[in-house]
């Protein structure tokens, strides 16, 4: 199946799992109960987060399109994502995280979850 950048729906977050300001997301595919359960472009405004948060059963990867991100994962050091890097975690533990935008310039990444169990 094929999803048109020009069908994207663009949601607006305000203070997304008790973060700050507003988080703009874009779904490429729609929420689902698939394995793939959602993949959605992200843009974070200089000062911009996610707050603590966890997920039951499922693998999240994050690919930095532009800018920089810096994931927190409970229990480890900050990981500070740069262009072209990219975010792999199993949170069948159910950790919290959380993701922040501290520079100065528009951060971007795409954001897969998948069922880490099948």
């Amino acid at each position: 199946m094929n999803y048109r950048s020009e069908d994207l729906n663009k949601k607006e977050m305000p203070n997304m799992q008790g973060g700050t300001g507003i988080v703009e997301r874009f779904n490429a595919i729609p929420y689902t109960d698939a394995p793939l359960k959602r993949m959605s472009r992200l843009v974070f405004k200089p000062g911009v987060s996610v707050g603590m948060h966890s997920h039951k059963n499922e693998i999240e990867i994050f690919y930095v399109i532009d800018g920089e991100i810096i994931v927190n994962v409970e229990g480890e050091e900050d990981a500070i994502l740069k262009k072209g890097d990219t975010h792999v975690y199993d949170y069948t533990d159910e950790r919290k995280h959380s993701v922040r935008n501290d520079g100065s310039e528009t951060a971007e990444y795409l954001a897969i979850t998948i069922k880490s169990e099948l």
